[in-house]
């Protein structure tokens, strides 16, 4: 675990949109290599 903490196991499932990710989940999204993940929260 990181300090920032890390994903509840749920989170790994649920669809995600955005440019150039492949359709489903964010499991979806991930593969063996190391992968950085950001997250931009928008308040707007």
């Amino acid at each position: 675990m990181s300090a920032l903490g890390s994903l509840p196991a749920a989170a790994a499932t649920l669809p995600v949109l955005g440019r150039n990710l492949r359709d489903g989940s964010l499991r979806d999204q991930l593969d063996e290599r190391p992968t950085l993940l950001l997250f931009v929260r928008h308040f707007g």
